[in-house]
């Protein structure tokens, strides 16, 4: 089975029962104006991520790759997960607050500050320690530099990539194992053999450089890209469904309460009888294409309210409006709109 591969990425999803129902439900979902999070239709909200493994420990027993194809998971992870970077997709389903967008674009902005500030620093490290060794060793002839002097320099590299989250026993992308790899190999200054070798350590330290520089662009690159079009579509929803909310909330207080035909039962049916009705069915129309929580519970709840009264409209049935509950109803949604939006004004504020 071949997996949504980009380069040396691989990707896979685990196979517990938990995990496989998340994921029936987000691959039922809609996805959020083309982006990779995906909203159920009550406006739930489910998130991915793509979380690195460590090689060899990714069995079919477990996992399973995302796309499929002519092989089986068996021989396309014996064959393709040697040399890969491998990465599960895991799904966040945002809940706190009620699952409210405002949870959600904490949530990715989150990732994305956390993402490209540990990128940034661990990217950092690796030019500043490996520009520091060029330089030194352009200077001095290596073979002049006391073995004790190259293994504390060896000893002072691995250190700084242990502090920086780079430790070559615990990373798990291959492009940060090998700028670790080389870079402490080079801090010794000596080849294979355990000879001093300038053309080799210098060799190695240009190849750390151009790996760390190619990290630094791909911090920028697919998954960061991936975060922030999710950070974009959640900040975009949340923008469009509270200005639906504004604008159905004051047409039903401004214009739709005071319609003779919802004030008046009396009222004789003229030309625009039907152009009302219209507008009712508009404004239910409109609130159903909110996407994400909260505006998208407040609004269908608003919605079914809506459709109960042109459906009595509809059916000249204007007497029951007036019997039931319908109008203070509307009254209450018009109501439930400004109190959400008021609830949920500030996207960073903890409490919504």
């Amino acid at each position: 089975m071949a997996a949504m591969i980009r380069g040396a990425e691989f990707f896979v999803y685990r196979t517990g029962s938990e995990a496989v129902e998340l994921k029936a439900r987000f691959d039922r979902a809609e996805s959020l104006y083309g982006s990779p999070a995906m909203i159920e239709r009550d406006g739930t909200i489910l998130v991915p991520k793509w979380m690195p493994v460590l090689r060899g420990t990714v069995s079919p027993d477990e996992y399973t790759a995302l796309s499929k194809s002519r092989y089986s998971d068996e021989a396309l992870f014996r064959q393709g997960l040697i040399t890969k970077d491998v990465r599960v997709m895991q799904i966040h389903e945002v809940q706190k607050n009620g699952g409210s967008v405002e949870t959600g674009i904490r949530m990715v902005t989150h990732i994305l500050e956390e993402q490209r500030e540990t990128e940034r620093e661990q990217v950092e490290v690796v030019l500043g320690r490996s520009r520091y060794l060029l330089s030194l060793f352009s200077e001095h002839e290596i073979s002049g530099i006391p073995r004790a002097k190259r293994e504390a320099l060896q000893e002072e590299t691995v250190t700084q990539l242990s502090e920086a989250g780079l430790d070559p026993a615990r990373v798990l992308l291959e492009i940060k194992l090998l700028m670790a790899l080389w870079l402490i190999k080079a801090s010794k200054g000596e080849d294979s053999w355990g000879r001093p070798n300038e053309l080799v350590t210098l060799q190695g330290l240009f190849a750390v450089e151009r790996r760390a520089k190619q990290r630094e662009e791909e911090v920028g690159g697919y998954i960061t890209a991936k975060y922030a079009q999710i950070e974009a579509a959640l900040t975009f929803a949340r923008a469009s469904d509270r200005m639906i909310l504004v604008d159905v909330g004051e047409e039903i207080e401004q214009h739709l309460l005071r319609n003779i035909y919802l004030t008046n039962a009396g009222a004789p049916a003229r030309r625009d009888y039907g152009y009302t009705i219209g507008k009712i069915g508009s404004l239910a129309w409109l609130l159903d294409q909110t996407k994400v929580r909260p505006y998208r519970t407040v609004a269908l709840d608003g919605k079914q309210r809506l459709e109960a009264v042109q459906h009595l409209l509809k059916e000249g049935r204007r007497e029951e409006i007036f019997a039931s509950d319908l109008l203070s109803g509307l009254t209450e949604s018009a109501q439930v709109f400004q109190d959400t939006l008021s609830a949920h004004a500030d996207v960073y504020s903890e409490d919504s």
